[in-house]
């Protein structure tokens, strides 16, 4: 005998019952998604700022690292070499083997075989720790119209250097030194900066903003390779760095990025990186005690 098959609607179908445990559809309002919109927004210009300032922070960190990492590699350099500094990788000077970068486009292929940098373990394809993450290398006014671009961000004081062999006579008495011993407080001494993007285009810095003749008398236009404030914008005072003889260092209270002699690195504000007892070999003796300070300076 077959089996009946009950084909007899359900009552929920006859009386116009919708199916159990079927949910409604839900759908937002206009004005709960213009509140949800307005949140989101609202919580985007909070964060923001505050994820800004965790870049530039973090960036900061690993450019003075970088400094870090070359100052020690000039200390090397220094020690295989009976305490000679290398050459300063001037633009207007011929090029030499001692130079302490290999910056030219001739030469990027072979940064390594700069003066420090073997010891920064560079390569033609690696070369980070020169550049500070924050810095437009592209952006370098200052090497408009001159034959290379100096795509790095660190320069080196120029009282600390070697010089040709043809002028070198003299040299400690007029400018600086070319050996790390003939330096007092080496601690105290800047050796390299994270130089501004508008004042850099090579490896040689002129810090100390007063190029002094022997008697310490200033020139009438102070020439400054200025540290670099792009870790710290939000301070500046004075939104272009305009260079006189009233104001040879402009926001002398924001900061950057430098290394010591001795190996160390600091963020300081350019107040203490460009005073002449951070800058010259030593202050207490001629020509260098006789060159003036520049105004505003925290020795």
């Amino acid at each position: 005998m077959e089996a009946s098959v009950n084909l007899r609607p359900s009552p929920e179908r006859d009386q116009g019952i919708p199916p159990r445990n079927k949910p409604k559809s839900a759908a937002f309002t206009l004005v709960e998604l213009l509140v949800v919109i307005g949140i989101i927004a609202l919580l985007i210009s909070i964060l923001l700022p505050v994820l800004s300032k965790a870049r530039q922070a973090a960036n900061q960190t690993k450019c003075l690292s970088n400094v870090a990492q070359i100052v020690q590699a000039f200390i090397m350099y220094e020690n295989d070499n009976m305490g000679w500094f290398p050459h300063g990788a001037i633009k207007t000077g011929p090029e030499h083997n001692e130079d302490w970068i290999w910056w030219q486009s001739d030469r990027i292929a072979n940064i390594a075989d700069g003066a420090v940098g073997h010891y920064l373990d560079v390569s033609a394809t690696n070369y980070a720790v020169l550049q500070c993450p924050s810095d437009d290398v592209n952006n370098r006014p200052a090497c408009i119209g001159a034959t290379f671009t100096y795509y790095f961000s660190y320069s080196l004081n120029n009282f600390f250097r070697s010089v040709d062999l043809s002028s070198a006579a003299g040299f400690d008495n007029l400018q600086g030194v070319e050996k790390v011993t003939s330096i007092a407080q080496p601690a105290d001494k800047i050796l390299i900066i994270e130089e501004d993007e508008h004042t850099i285009d090579d490896g040689y810095a002129t810090i100390y903003p007063w190029p002094s003749n022997s008697s310490g008398v200033p020139a009438s236009s102070p020439l400054t390779n200025l540290l670099a404030l792009r870790h710290d914008e939000g301070r500046k005072t004075q939104q272009l760095d305009t260079v006189s003889s009233s104001t040879p260092v402009p926001n002398l209270q924001c900061k950057g990025n430098v290394g010591f002699v001795d190996g160390h690195a600091a963020y300081e504000p350019r107040s203490y990186a460009h005073s002449k007892v951070h800058l010259l070999p030593d202050t207490m003796s001629l020509p260098w005690r006789n060159f003036p300070e520049i105004p505003g300076a925290t020795p």
